[in-house]
């Protein structure tokens, strides 16, 4: 899909910060590879929200569509920003502006040396 193409280069972009709260995220090959070296049946991304870890869910980069796919807004670097998956659903449908959020491209990308731990 689009999305899948071009969620590395928005997560690389936002050096693996959530553009809504400023959060540390982590790469989700990271995030794989920790769940198959641990090894525990706790410990998973299930084939649910309820059947993933906790952890899991704050620490996964989703891209997000600053304005909703759902209505209208396009599936490029000019409307995607990484976001936590709990921003990511909260923010679910809705605009920004039904939200009273603001727009995280008027914020620069927080820069710092956290890549996510991709190396």
């Amino acid at each position: 899909s689009d999305l899948a193409k071009l969620q590395n280069e928005v997560f690389l972009r936002d050096a693996y910060h959530c553009r809504y709260c400023g959060g540390k995220l982590l790469s989700q090959e990271f995030i794989k590879m920790f769940i198959k070296k641990i090894d525990s049946p706790l410990f998973k991304r299930g084939e649910t929200n309820l059947t993933t870890h906790g952890i899991i869910h704050i620490t996964w980069p989703v891209a997000d569509h600053v304005i909703p796919w759902n209505k209208g807004g396009k599936t490029n670097l000019e409307n995607l920003v990484t976001s936590c998956a709990p921003c990511n659903y909260g923010k679910d449908g809705y605009t920004i502006e039904q939200l009273g959020l603001e727009n995280p491209f008027r914020r620069k990308p927080v820069k710092s040396d956290w890549n996510g731990l991709r190396d």
